[in-house]
């Protein structure tokens, strides 16, 4: 019974960040983004809304995770590191080639400041936010009374879910394909942090939004 409540205690406080993280979005979307569109240039908004609402909502569940846990993430260097990241960029690329054969088109970028620092964002920040938060306390949570796959796999599930809002053509073959790819990236993103730590999912996670791009 008690190894049960345990593992209950750790699936409620991962699943209560993530709808602390999911519900962020919508009050940024309804209260945030009309004051700064109504106050500064379309752009400037636009620019600065990506960047607060990117920052915010992951900070806020890793921060009520933080004050559960007391925890921060670890960043370790293991041994398995370089094979890791290897092992996952290439599996990333596989992944990516699988979707652009089904017709998954690629990110282009434009040429405004806005979409210079969207890529920043893509390539950078939101590896870094995003493998902190799912992996570094998410999977690591769920994993000290689950077994690895069982962690993986629901971490992966959790960081699926929210990506799918960034599909623009809502149909049945796009919701599979792209929810297919990111998780299946996530599950990559999920094994190299299991065998080579935090800073090696965060760089296997930036090539992988690197490739869309391509």
């Amino acid at each position: 019974m008690g190894v049960n409540e345990s593992k209950g205690r750790h699936l409620i406080l991962v699943l209560t960040s993530f709808t602390i993280l999911i519900m962020t979005y919508p009050l940024l979307w309804i209260f945030l983004r009309p004051l700064l569109f109504s106050a500064l240039p379309d752009t400037t908004a636009r620019t600065i809304y990506l960047l607060f609402s990117s920052a915010i909502a992951p900070l806020i569940a890793g921060l009520y995770i933080l004050f559960k846990t007391r925890s921060i993430p670890e960043i370790t260097v293991k041994r398995n590191m370089f094979c890791a990241v290897l092992a996952g960029i290439g599996g990333c690329w596989l992944i990516y080639k699988i979707t652009r054969f089904f017709g998954v088109g690629p990110v282009l970028p434009g040429s405004s400041i806005y979409e210079l620092i969207r890529i920043f964002w893509i390539i950078l920040w939101a590896p870094f936010v995003e493998e902190a938060l799912f992996r570094g306390y998410f999977l690591e949570i769920l994993k000290l009374k689950w077994n690895n796959i069982g962690a993986l796999l629901l971490s992966s599930l959790l960081f699926t879910l929210p990506h799918l809002f960034n599909i623009k053509i809502i149909s049945l073959t796009s919701i599979l394909l792209y929810g297919f790819s990111i998780f299946a990236d996530s599950i990559i993103f999920g094994m190299v942090y299991l065998q080579g730590g935090l800073i090696a999912a965060f760089v296997v996670h930036a090539f992988a939004n690197l490739y869309e791009f391509f």
